[in-house]
């Protein structure tokens, strides 16, 4: 946050060694200022404590500003989700 303005966020949950990223977001007048990288960062660094071997995340095929942003990662691993044409999976794979 700067002041009172937030700036982005993220929500994940984990279960046993998979983190699923539900939401990562950052303001539109906000974006590109490597918030979204700050944020993705803080994620994997919580992954690596609590020992998980996965991050998954769901986006849609249209959003292609998010899937740009997640196969600048490295070990990301784009999949078509078996339950709707519209969804899209990219699995960041731990090595």
């Amino acid at each position: 946050m700067e002041g009172d303005t937030l700036l982005g966020y993220f929500l994940c949950y984990y279960v046993l060694d998979e983190c699923e990223i539900a939401r990562i977001a950052v303001a539109e007048s906000e974006r590109r200022r490597g918030i979204g990288q700050m944020l993705f960062e803080f994620m994997e660094q919580i992954c690596h404590e609590k020992q998980l071997k996965r991050m998954l995340l769901d986006v849609r095929k249209s959003n292609q500003t998010a899937i740009a942003f997640y196969e600048k990662k490295t070990n990301l691993e784009s999949m078509e989700s078996e339950s709707s044409i519209t969804e899209g999976k990219i699995r960041k794979m731990q090595s």
